[in-house]
């Protein structure tokens, strides 16, 4: 199983880096590319932001020092650019938001000392505007002006945040105290709580990113730490967010499962890292429905971050690895989905979508890409479905809104509207 496995690993590329340097959140981009944040903390505090193709190669990197920053989550925009919150050391305990357009460059950043001491996830809304979780929860517009704030449900720090299938957002808290717990909540897009719960077992913590997804039968996995034990641990919750199982992972010093997602074919992955007397290491989980691993990877000097779903079925994680000299540069990992193309091949296949606006059914026309997989992504990020390139594509049965059509080969997207 495990030999199978690893012989999906499509890239692991380490990139460049300074002193503490560590990539902590991954996305998807709509190329079928990456971006990653994260940045360095010596010897000062730079946030970076890096955007990489569908091989893993890199196509730019963004720096920003001013203020001394350190991202910690990113959300791709409406307009194809990028939304990035974090940490300001100047004005001293501030969250930050950046926005870049598509190539990196930055359009505005504002600070947020009086609301927000960390940026901790941010979500683009339907209006363009944003709502960001930290040490409050804020909602502000396009250009960064704040609209509310709002004390977080359980008054402690959010870590991650995810859209709900039903169009609610869901974040998880942690406390300052490793035997403290974790909370789950969801919230309106006003801000106010649906529901809150208390999790005294598991510890979440590191500034993980994806430490909680919402699972295919209503429910929700969990990612972080025992609050009595240095183990990383996988908490699964059923549709009344009752604890159906805990499982626990390889103890060390330290250790923790800093962030989970379910698998397509079942089970979840998970990725975090744990310190023994050897060093430190990062690590991946394959489990089954029920937490039973099924196979397992080890990276030594290296930790484990945030990781994803990717459009073409496979998962990419992020975090950092050290070089022997004992260097900390960005990581990230691919595994499995459909092999990428050549950057120079994806530009010779055209891939039209016709009309951009109807009640489900779309004409297709491109060279030679009939056959090929596509994703059809929400304005979430979500993939609602995968199905394949034909000449006519009939999603009639999906609700009113606004796709992105993305060919998981090339990289190409197409932007569509359902209207019933």
């Amino acid at each position: 199983m495990s030999i199978s496995a690893f012989s999906q690993f499509q890239f692991e590329n380490r990139y460049t880096g300074q002193g503490g340097t560590d990539a902590k959140a991954i996305r998807q981009t709509l190329d079928s590319g990456y971006i990653a944040v994260g940045g360095q903390s010596q010897p000062s505090a730079i946030m970076t932001i890096m955007k990489l193709n569908p091989m893993g190669d890199t196509l730019w990197t963004t720096d920003f020092s001013d203020p001394p920053a350190f991202g910690f989550n990113v959300d791709q925009t409406l307009d194809s650019g990028y939304i990035v919150t974090g940490y300001a050391f100047d004005p001293s305990s501030s969250a930050i938001l950046v926005k870049i357009d598509p190539s990196g460059n930055l359009e505005w950043s504002e600070t947020y000392g009086s609301i927000s001491e960390w940026g901790q996830a941010v979500k683009q809304m339907p209006d363009s505007g944003y709502i960001v979780v930290g040490q409050r929860v804020f909602r502000t517009d396009k250009f960064g002006t704040v609209l509310w704030s709002e004390a977080t449900a359980g008054g402690n720090q959010a870590m991650s945040m995810i859209w709900s299938s039903d169009g609610n957002l869901v974040y998880t808290q942690t406390s300052s105290s490793t035997n403290g717990g974790t909370w789950l909540t969801k919230m309106d897009l006003s801000g106010d709580p649906i529901w809150t719960e208390a999790f005294s077992g598991m510890y979440t913590h590191s500034n993980c990113d994806n430490n909680v997804a919402e699972t295919s039968d209503g429910g929700y996995i969990l990612s972080g730490q025992k609050t009595n034990d240095t183990r990383g641990m996988l908490m699964k919750l059923d549709s009344d967010r009752d604890i159906e199982w805990t499982k626990d992972f390889q103890s060390g010093i330290v250790g923790s499962a800093t962030s989970v997602v379910e698998s397509d074919s079942g089970g979840f992955l998970a990725c975090g890292y744990k310190v023994d007397a050897i060093g430190i290491h990062a690590y991946l989980y394959r489990t089954d429905e029920n937490g039973n691993v099924q196979w397992e990877k080890e990276y030594e000097n290296g930790q484990a971050q945030s990781i994803i779903n990717t459009y073409d079925g496979g998962y990419a994680f992020a975090g950092y690895k050290e070089n022997k000299s004992g260097k900390q540069k960005y990581f990230v990992v691919k595994i499995g989905g459909a092999q990428p193309i050549a950057t120079g091949m994806i530009h010779e296949k055209e891939f039209k979508v016709y009309p951009t606006i109807s009640t489900g059914i779309f004409n297709i026309r491109c060279a030679g890409c009939f056959g090929e997989n596509v994703s059809l992504i929400d304005l979430s990020g979500r993939t609602i479905k995968r199905t394949v390139l034909t000449q006519q594509l009939n999603l009639g049965n999906l609700e009113s809104g606004a796709y992105y059509i993305v060919n998981q080969i090339t990289g190409a997207s197409n932007f569509v509207e359902i209207i019933r």
